[in-house]
């Protein structure tokens, strides 16, 4: 995010990103007002649905590995076929490197979690009351 008007410059510091190969690339030249709408790809509509109950879990994941998330994607199709209400609900799994914070000392700080290596995100949204004594 770039504060400002310089597009020139802020081309110029995303560069090294750009160049990564993505499925996806999205880059805006867009008003403040429209961040929410124009980062989350539209999510916006979604939180404004009435009567959705809306939660969002996450946990920090020290091993993210394929059966790990062989074993999710199972459990969210199962999820999705006994729950169609719930299928506005997503599972997000999130990387990074934490080399860095791993270069601490253990007694550094009081943090545990550095040397976790993602996030795991439950994103629900249940457009149907019925089903939370059933989740």
């Amino acid at each position: 995010m770039l504060r400002g008007t310089n597009i020139t410059e802020a081309q110029a510091l995303l560069a090294p990103i750009l160049q990564v190969p993505a499925a996806v690339v999205s880059t805006s030249v867009i008003p403040w007002s429209k961040i929410i709408a124009t980062a989350g790809f539209g999510v916006d509509r979604a939180l404004c649905v009435p009567d959705t109950i809306r939660a969002t879990y996450s946990v920090n994941v020290r091993d993210v590995s394929a059966p790990t998330i062989e074993t999710a994607f199972r459990k969210f199709s199962t999820f999705y076929a006994e729950n169609p209400a719930g299928r506005g609900s997503a599972l997000q799994f999130e990387t990074f490197s934490n080399q860095a914070a791993t270069s601490l000392p253990a007694d550094a700080t009081a943090y545990p979690w550095r040397d976790a290596t993602g996030h795991l995100y439950v994103i629900s949204f249940l457009h149907n009351y019925s089903m939370v004594m059933n989740v």
